[in-house]
């Protein structure tokens, strides 16, 4: 059984414009700003490769390439104000990517519009591509009002020096207006914001992407005026560090683990978990399937007809594979508790084909061990 929800990213756009007077390194921006702008005039429809080669030909320094894809998006992406109206406000995300349509880096740059899973989207496979760990992270956010929309929201979690960043690029691009219509409009607060100042309307899913030496939770989130304590309890680098050492899949799999931990009353991301996990299982039920199958056709083909120890040897590899891959699966189902009343149900009827498996297995091996006598070396 698979079917992941999908967490659709909600954008709250607002005005948000700062004067560049504002920023410490007013002049320094502006550089590569102004570069930036020169060249998206020229080439507004440059492919990725193009603008790419561009920013690292141009920029040699990781933080200012972070810059200028930072103001390259914001520039020259728009909100797709239509796409928003379409999404499903019960949507979650997807555990291998954020699934709305057109919100690939590559739709993105050829429609030119994007809501903001396709602006962080982009924004990561920029920085990546160019040597800048960067993660799209989803969440919760809070309008200027203090309200918390369903919907969720993305920005990016990135590393262009020695210390991670935070950075929306979708609300640095400009804003909905009342009359429902996208209005252009480059803002700089939310580039490199502090973490104590972003954590007042950004909430991740994950805490470590709060880069807070001690996170708040949903609740405080949810409060009004809420106060950021001097404690140090979480040393957020320490699990960066960690999380960057996992596959993507690992990721994936410590990213629904910690949706459910710190919002454990959320259906969707209980849902979420145990259709991971299920999914796993099946995957690996389905390999030893495979491997079953591969067993059965030299068994009956060959084996039954003339037993040639080459043979016997690859239905022997064939039959132990398929028994470490059902075993895996079963530690999986035995060590993972279900949620979900459906997937309590759905992990049952996979235990019950585990044993059933176990029985066939053992006979086909005790097949092969009284066979091996008879074995033909060729």
């Amino acid at each position: 059984m698979r079917g992941f929800s999908t967490i659709s990213c909600l954008v709250i756009l607002f005005n948000a414009s700062v004067s560049f007077s504002q920023l410490t390194k007013e002049d320094y921006y502006n550089r590569i700003d102004n570069k930036i702008f020169t060249y998206s005039k020229k080439n507004s429809k440059a492919s990725f490769d193009s603008i790419l080669r561009f920013v690292n030909q141009s920029f040699p320094a990781l933080p200012d390439r972070a810059r200028a894809f930072y103001t390259w998006i914001a520039l020259n992406i728009s909100y797709d104000v239509t796409h928003l109206n379409n999404l499903n406000l019960f949507q979650t995300f997807n555990v291998t990517n954020v699934s709305s349509s057109g919100q690939n880096p590559d739709e993105v740059l050829t429609t030119q519009k994007a809501v903001c899973e396709g602006f962080s989207n982009l924004m990561s496979k920029f920085c990546n591509a160019s040597g800048i760990p960067c993660y799209t992270v989803c969440g919760y956010v809070k309008t200027p009002e203090g309200e918390i929309p369903k919907l969720m929201h993305a920005w990016n979690v990135l590393k262009p020096d020695t210390e991670w960043i935070l950075m929306d690029v979708t609300w640095s691009g400009g804003y909905v207006n009342p009359k429902q219509e996208y209005v252009k409009r480059f803002s700089n607060f939310y580039f490199a914001t502090p973490p104590n100042e972003f954590i007042k309307d950004h909430f991740p899913l994950d805490p470590m992407w709060q880069l807070l030496p001690y996170p708040i939770s949903k609740k405080e989130f949810e409060t009004p005026e809420f106060h950021l304590t001097t404690k140090t309890g979480f040393h957020y680098k320490d699990s960066l560090k960690h999380y960057q050492s996992l596959t993507a899949l690992e990721q994936k799999e410590l990213d629904f683990t910690r949706y459910y931990v710190n919002e454990p009353d959320n259906v969707l991301f209980a849902r979420n978990l145990d259709v991971w996990h299920n999914n796993k299982a099946a995957d690996d039920l389905n390999t030893a399937i495979f491997y079953q199958t591969e067993f059965i056709e030299i068994a009956q083909q060959k084996l039954a007809k003339k037993p040639y120890l080459t043979d016997w040897k690859k239905a022997k590899a064939d039959l132990d594979s398929a028994d470490a891959f059902s075993y895996r699966a079963e530690l999986r189902l035995n060590d993972y508790k279900p949620k979900t009343e459906e997937y309590a149900l759905q992990f049952n009827k996979m235990k019950e084909g585990i044993v059933d498996n176990k029985k066939v297995s053992k006979h086909n091996q005790d097949y092969l061990k009284k066979l091996k006598p008879y074995l033909i070396k060729k």
